[in-house]
């Protein structure tokens, strides 16, 4: 792959700028918070990850293929999932050691896993997924 010029980057930074998509970086603000996932009941709780994969976090598209699987695993898993997700609320949070373990739970991949710290905190975490490692290998970064 050639690597691309500050003319393409610059003009997909300006692009995004005023494309919708910048509007949903916030889209959970409010929402996907401790005090929020905590005061859920099961099945608030559910449904909400269930949309959320659905809506692939609002970041990326082709939830809907593997939500319904995904909302098996978490019905499955309830404590287990309900516990791991609030992880990333308490400190300290280990990241690593949390993503090598979200394949306990089936259809919560890297994209869906990383999505979801990153709207934990979109200052501490990126979204990688396999778009976003060919991106870095492409600015040779």
């Amino acid at each position: 792959m050639e690597k691309p010029t500050r003319e393409l980057v610059n003009g997909f930074l300006e692009w995004f700028q005023d494309h919708p998509h910048s509007a949903q970086e916030d889209h959970y603000a409010g929402t996907l918070t401790l005090e929020n996932l905590s005061q859920m009941d099961r099945q608030q709780f559910i449904e909400f990850f269930y949309q959320f994969a659905y809506d692939g976090g609002h970041v990326q598209s082709g939830g809907h293929r593997t939500a319904a699987r995904f909302r098996a695993t978490v019905e499955a898993k309830y404590d287990e999932f309900r516990a791991f997700v609030l992880e990333p609320f308490t400190q300290p949070f280990n990241e690593i050691e949390w993503f090598q373990r979200t394949h306990i739970f089936s259809h919560f991949g890297a994209g869906l896993a990383t999505i979801f710290l990153n709207r934990v905190n979109k200052k501490l975490f990126a979204i990688i997924n396999n778009k976003a490692v060919e991106a870095v290998e492409l600015l040779d970064m």
